[in-house]
Formats: structure tokens, C-alpha cells, sequence
């Protein structure tokens, strides 16, 4: 199995599909390999009017069912963790945000 993550683009990347191209360049090569899944997630929630579930559901028409969960094991270390991602990325505010878990 291929599993896709996160992929960023901006607007000259957008202009000539530079997502949808790598993808599809990913997608050959994990054939080669002899893999028969690529997972690419899916979008942010299951509306019919989000942008990344309609991007992601163009590669194929399978679907499957996920669940998401998180545990903190140490209290500490996670909040140490934080705090260091938060120093170190702080000078690029667009960026993704360390996880929030209520």
C-alpha cells in the first residue's frame, strides 16, 4: 500500500495540475513496485462542497471507511513537543498548526 499524507501547492502549481501530475507519477511508480492500494485520505469532513474530498475522489470511485483517534501518553513530553514546534515554526504563521486535541 501507497499512502499519501500532505502535499502543498500555490498558484503556479495550481496553473499546470502540478498536484494531480505528481500523484499521478506516484501512482505508476507504485504500480511498478507491484502495489495494488494507494490510500489518499480523505477530506476534512464528507460535505459534498469540500474541495479536498472532490480532489482526492477524482483518482478513483472506491471508497472506505476510516476512523481517527488520538491518546496523549506523556502529558510532558507532549507539551514540550508543542512548545518547540511552536518556536521553531513561528516565523511561518501560514503553515500548518501542531494538532489540537480538546
Amino acid at each position: 500500500m501507497l499512502e499519501y499524507h500532505l502535499a502543498a501547492t500555490n498558484d503556479e502549481g495550481k496553473k499546470v495540475a502540478a498536484s494531480s501530475f505528481l500523484l499521478d507519477q506516484a501512482i505508476r511508480s507504485a504500480e511498478l513496485r507491484g502495489l495494488k492500494v494507494f490510500y489518499l485520505g480523505g477530506g476534512t469532513n464528507a460535505e459534498p462542497t469540500n474541495s479536498l474530498l472532490f480532489f482526492k475522489a477524482a483518482f478513483s470511485a472506491a471508497r472506505w471507511t476510516y476512523r481517527t483517534g488520538s491518546a496523549i501518553f506523556n502529558e510532558q513530553r507532549y507539551e514540550d513537543l508543542k512548545a518547540k514546534f511552536s518556536l521553531e515554526w513561528s516565523r511561518y504563521p501560514d503553515r500548518p498548526i501542531f494538532y489540537r486535541i480538546a
